[in-house]
């Protein structure tokens, strides 16, 4: 126990300077987390704003359970397993400092989890009465509004509203007890107090959730989102893409929380809960009821497609709002005990119409159909310090079969690698699956995915992988069966406040040759390179981005783009700078641009011109907390293309986006 007290008291002089700017820094790490595992481009802004909150309402390390860990979607089972056997052994812990004797998780990673986590001594507290929960709860009110400071592009004045985005969000929470909100959100261009609006803002929402009561582990009433298994039978949660989603993968808990975010498309509406029946045993039970965009049939008596976007700007898209209505019923039985873990998923959903897709669309052939659903998956695995087994296979009423089985090892102390499998049958459905997948969907599709992470030295993390996934059945621009194969290779290094990143991919997809039915390989390369000082009081970066690839055509560009920041108690100012040179829409170029709390901002950038924004956030009081951003885009050329013109580019872009949040 001595050693250890040294070693921590090491740990804590040597790590001091990162505690000081965990607070507001915890969005450069969450990017460098990103970078690292190539999941920028397939991010969106409900996970940044889930983060968001959970930054602003950080879990005691010492009171945590194993669910308060899954709730972070960038830890993986293995680092949730490992942390939960050092709390079983060396709990309670004097400081984070101490997350680096925990070898399964790496230093970007350590930094981001340092974010969002705290040390209280404090034993565990008990549910809350009533009467303390109005006490000590702790409310927050948050507003923000973005306009535009040029002209209105083409197709925003053929939209109903003003080009103006607006929300107002109610949070009550206290610690992990209770959380309570409601949410009203106004998108660009749609209608305010009139046409279909006429009870004012186009969304709301609102959720009330309540954990650790006692065997009920979590309960929620409203809009909620859920994940139990692998995401083949239901995973409605965090929109990571296909590399994101291996962090969630083989996690021995299912998971149900609030939906407090403004995204409208992706939800669910009524009751669910998870209840500890047993020692091991956990229930989940859930019922939604609620309306939903779709287009319609000719007829307007089917559905053809299923609206997610949450647009209502048009006469059209108000026509297809809440045009249909979709009820969903389900459950998840749950068995963990000493790293083995079995699990059962029965789910159900019904429309009050028939879905008929357009099947003249080849890629469309298999689309569900019908007007009820039912699907039933078994999830199972194994979870130690060192190997990671876990899998579900899953069937629907068509007794078609998803599958999907992953391995990690941890080789040696630096060495961890992970291979997953999954084959989805062509005829399979699951309208609120969504697992690791190549094409987005989980059916036509069958793969195998390698990678390993490489720590030569303590400063270095090296990550590779190769993933190769294969169609047999038309998809959306391939006429017949075709093959994708991906390859990423990434180099991270770490000296004191300076950090260097290298990281090249290379993506080989077939698609249609333009205008026949003739397949040809379309080869994409990107490499980008970074360099970045991180002090107690003010971060820069510069980066460089570069994109070759054939297929149609040539496509080639590139970006250049440097980022600074100072902050201190009370005030901090972010600023940004950057190039952009490509000669198509296709050859676009992503980056991550620092917002305003709870906003994500990745935005592409294609055709030639420059880039700057400048953000600034002031604490007027205690309580009180403004934040401006002005952002300007000027392109002095933009290609024209079929898809380029879907992008209602402008040649100069300015807007403004204020936001204030008020604690009390």
């Amino acid at each position: 126990m001595k050693i250890r007290l040294v070693i921590t008291l090491l740990l804590i002089v040597c790590f001091l300077p990162l505690f000081a700017q965990n607070e507001n820094n915890w969005e450069e790490y969450y990017q460098r987390w990103l970078e690292n595992n190539e999941q920028m481009e397939e991010t969106n802004e409900e996970v940044f704003e889930t983060l968001a909150e959970m930054q602003a309402h950080p879990i005691n390390l010492n009171t945590a359970t194993r669910e308060d860990f899954e709730r972070l979607p960038f830890l993986t089972a293995q680092q949730v397993e490992s942390i939960c056997e050092y709390l079983y052994h060396y709990a309670p812990m004097r400081s984070v400092a101490e997350l680096a004797l925990i070898e399964a998780i790496d230093y970007d990673t350590r930094l981001l989890l340092q974010c969002f986590v705290y040390i209280d001594d404090s034993r565990p507290q008990q549910f809350p009465s009533l009467r303390n929960i109005l006490k000590y709860g702790k409310h927050e009110l948050a507003g923000e509004v973005k306009f535009p400071l040029t002209s209105p592009s083409l197709a925003s004045k053929k939209y109903l509203g003003y080009d103006v985005r607006h929300w107002l969000k109610y949070d009550f929470h206290l610690g992990d007890f209770v959380k309570a909100g409601l949410l009203a959100a106004q998108d660009a261009g749609e209608p305010f107090f009139s046409k279909r609006n006429r009870a004012g803002y186009d969304f709301y929402s609102f959720y009330f959730m309540v954990r650790k009561l006692g065997r009920i582990q979590v309960a929620t009433a409203g809009r909620y989102r859920l994940r139990f298994g692998m995401g083949l039978v239901v995973n409605n949660d965090y929109g990571f893409g296909k590399q994101a989603s291996l962090a969630t993968l083989g996690r021995t808990t299912g998971h149900i929380r609030s939906h407090s975010s403004r995204s409208e498309g992706n939800y669910l509406q009524g009751m669910a809960a998870t209840v500890n029946v047993a020692k091991g045993l956990d229930v989940s039970a859930f019922a939604s009821y609620r309306y939903i965009d779709v287009t319609p049939t000719k007829n307007k008596k089917a559905i053809k497609t299923l609206l997610k976007t949450g647009y209502h700007r048009t006469i059209t898209e108000l026509q297809h709002k809440h045009n249909a209505l979709q009820g969903v019923a389900g459950a998840n039985l749950n068995y963990a005990r000493n790293g083995f873990h079995i699990g059962m998923t029965a789910l159900y959903t019904g429309f009050n119409h028939e879905l008929q897709p357009d099947t003249a669309q080849h890629y469309k052939l298999f689309s569900a159909k019908g007007k009820q659903f039912y699907n039933v998956g078994l999830d199972y695995g194994y979870l130690s310090r060192r190997i990671t087994v876990a899998g579900e296979t899953a069937i629907d009423k068509n007794q078609a079969i998803a599958t999907t089985n992953m391995i990690t090892l941890k080789l040696w102390s630096r060495i961890d690698f992970v291979a997953i499998q999954r084959f989805y049958s062509y005829r399979y459905q699951a309208l609120l699956g969504r697992s690791f997948s190549e094409g987005g969907h989980i059916n036509n599709e069958s793969g195998l995915y390698l990678g390993a992470n490489w720590q030569p030295a303590r400063n270095w993390l090296v990550a590779a992988y190769t993933d190769y996934a294969y169609f047999a059945l038309p998809r959306y621009r391939v006429s017949t069966s075709s093959f994708s194969w991906d390859n990423m290779l990434t180099a991270n290094y770490t000296h004191g406040v300076s950090t260097w990143m290298a990281r090249y991919r290379f993506r080989l997809k077939q698609e249609n040759a333009t205008g026949s039915h003739k397949i040809i390989n379309k080869k994409e390369n990107r490499v980008r390179l970074a360099y970045g000082l991180n002090t107690d009081n003010w971060h820069a970066k510069i980066q460089a981005d570069g994109i070759l690839s054939w297929g149609n055509a040539m496509q080639r560009g590139w970006m250049t783009t440097i980022n600074g920041g100072w902050q201190s108690a009370k005030t901090k100012i972010d600023a940004v700078v950057g190039y952009f040179n490509t000669n198509s829409f296709d050859s676009r170029i992503y980056t991550y641009e620092r917002g305003l709390r709870y906003n994500f901002s990745f935005p592409s950038f294609f055709g030639q011109g420059y880039r700057t924004a400048l953000i600034g956030k002031q604490a007027l009081n205690s309580h009180i907390l403004l934040l401006v951003k002005l952002g300007y885009t000027h392109h002095f050329s933009i290609p024209k293309n079929k898809d380029n013109a879907k992008t209602n580019t402008q040649k100069q872009q300015a807007d403004a986006d204020l936001q204030l949040i008020w604690k009390f």
